[in-house]
């Protein structure tokens, strides 16, 4: 058995923590048996070398090994001796260092070749799994973050209560509307169908009895379950006043009208105190 030394060239010998380099051992075609099987021996696998693929150049002029180390870890590495046995004939290929430093290093080197990538083997270090951690954390805060906007909105969205709405402060604010919209000016009959409707509604809301859809005479039936009767006979008077302008040819002066505004205010107020004070005789007994 014959014995020949070969010098290995490495496409580099420095690399970057993470990356793969090939190591690629040239044996001359010449000193290679056809069809003869390629043994490695004396390897050591915990320099983590590993054999890729063994074949001929494209001129056939020489026989090439590709290796690739697959440790991940900082430093300086070296690829020992080894003796390739190739038919009846051993090669021997030298010794090789190579130093892995770190990506954010000066001077490391991006240039590899990564085709073999997936075969090497990670190994994970103290600083990864740091890193790890902070990118779980920004990830937690962002998403915490994103659900407090989305429950802040929900407090005045889809699925929050509305506000409930004062019928009194309702009321008071819509007749205020109508006398500033100018619809008195512009069509009498209307400015006394919002003022009753805007009344009706108040009682509807404020005593839970159904009296928008009500005539007036459905209505005189109704108050005196909800009101007392000097009360219950004001309202009925206001309504009652109402209704000539309304469904008949009876049209009063502008003048005259704006002092419906008031009075339905004053019938509202009226109507607070007295709820107030059933409220106030409920807490006493």
């Amino acid at each position: 058995m014959s014995c020949s030394d070969i010098s290995a060239t490495l496409d580099k010998r420095i690399i970057t923590l993470g990356d793969v380099f090939l190591y690629n051992v040239t044996i001359p075609i010449a000193y290679i048996v056809s069809n003869s099987p390629v043994v490695i021996d004396h390897f050591d696998e915990q320099q983590d070398l590993v054999i890729v693929s063994a074949n001929s150049d494209q001129n056939k002029s020489h026989y090439v090994l590709h290796f690739f180390l697959s440790s991940y870890s900082l430093g300086d590495h070296v690829i020992p001796t080894m003796d390739v046995l190739i038919g009846s004939t051993t090669y021997k290929i030298n010794s090789s260092l190579v130093s892995v430093r770190s990506a954010f290093e000066q001077g490391s080197s991006k240039n590899l070749v990564t085709v073999f990538k997936s075969q090497g083997k990670i190994v994970f270090k103290w600083w990864n799994y740091l890193l790890l951690l902070v990118i779980c954390g920004i990830i937690s805060m962002i998403i915490i973050f994103l659900l407090g906007k989305f429950n802040n909105k929900d407090q005045h969205g889809l699925f929050s209560r509305p506000e409930p709405i004062d019928p009194f402060l309702d009321a008071i604010k819509k007749l205020d509307q109508i006398r500033d919209s100018g619809v008195l000016e512009q069509d009498i009959k209307q400015f006394y169908f919002e003022v009753s409707f805007v009344v009706k509604q108040y009682l509807t809301l404020r005593y839970q009895k159904p009296l928008l859809e009500s005539t007036t005479f459905e209505i005189k039936a109704i108050l005196p379950q909800i009101l007392n009767k000097k009360m219950a006979d004001e309202f009925y008077r206001f309504f009652i006043a109402l209704d000539p302008v309304k469904y008949a040819a009876h049209l009063p002066t502008i003048n005259e009208s704006k002092g419906k505004i008031n009075q339905a205010k004053d019938l509202l107020e009226s109507s607070e105190t007295y709820i107030h004070g059933l409220v106030e005789e409920s807490d006493v007994l």
